[in-house]
């Protein structure tokens, strides 16, 4: 695909190993919270959006359903800065909440991580000081982050270096049955400094993997023009979790990208 020289790379294979980058979790608790006596409250809906790779661009809301009223209110971070949650949908139930002036510190307090718990099944609990105790279970999750790594074409002789790639990813999970479903957009740059770009989609699940399409969609120099498809699959091969100072946690994977029976082409 970046090889000049090796005009039946139409039909063959191209992989390249990987570095991906995202953020899932929430800080573990001694689960003190949940063995504790709860009287039911009301229900809570959360919906946080943050914009990727923008510090602490953390910006969420959500309804509390108490005494038979609504009240909308702001979440100030459950995510982390950086790689992290694009969209995180919740939903659960407010224990022990006497009146409604509590509620406030239980997100104020869970910004830093110092209260969250997870207690099983997917589901997180956080606790103020006064005995509150919001237990939501997280439905969906959307991370994003990057693959980059060295470009390799499969030729007779075994794999050539011929290059370096670079992928955005976005990827949602389906906390309840752990499918994943990711897109995204490739750059292949050769390196006499030819570069080729295309699009992609993939499903499997969660640490394990994907399977989809790619497709080429252009290019410069000796690539313009440049069009072609493929079977893409995505095998993480290891991964690091590194705990944050927020109380989420970091995912750091390495794996290979792998474009099977790639077919390419020019435009006409």
């Amino acid at each position: 695909m970046i090889e000049p020289k090796r005009p039946a790379l139409g039909r063959r294979q191209a992989l390249v190993g990987a570095v991906g980058a995202g953020v899932a979790g929430v800080a573990l608790g001694s689960g003190s919270a949940a063995a504790q006596q709860r009287v039911l409250s009301g229900t809570v809906n959360i919906e946080q959006v943050q914009v990727a790779f923008i510090g602490s661009g953390n910006v969420g809301s959500g309804t509390l359903h108490y005494h038979g009223r609504s009240y909308r209110f702001s979440v100030g971070g459950l995510g982390v800065g950086g790689f992290g949650f694009s969209k995180m949908e919740a939903y659960g139930n407010v224990y022990n909440l006497k009146e409604l002036r509590q509620f406030p510190g239980v997100y104020g307090q869970a910004r830093y991580g110092a209260v969250a718990g997870n207690d099983g099944g997917g589901e997180m609990w956080l606790q103020t000081a006064s005995g509150t105790i919001v237990r939501t279970a997280e439905k969906k999750a959307m991370v994003v982050g990057t693959l980059a790594g060295p470009f390799f074409v499969e030729t007779d002789e075994g794999p050539q270096p011929a290059g370096r790639v670079g992928c955005a990813v976005s990827a949602r999970t389906d906390q309840e049955s752990l499918r994943l479903t990711a897109s995204g957009a490739c750059s292949f740059t050769a390196h006499d400094g030819a570069t080729a770009w295309g699009e992609w989609e993939c499903a499997g699940y969660q640490l394990v993997g994907c399977r989809g399409t790619f497709k080429l969609a252009g290019g410069t120099a000796r690539l313009a023009g440049a069009i072609g498809e493929s079977t893409l699959i995505w095998r993480p091969t290891a991964h690091e979790f590194t705990r944050q100072l927020d109380g989420t946690t970091l995912d750091n994977a390495t794996g290979v990208l792998l474009w099977r029976d790639f077919k390419l082409a020019a435009k006409k």
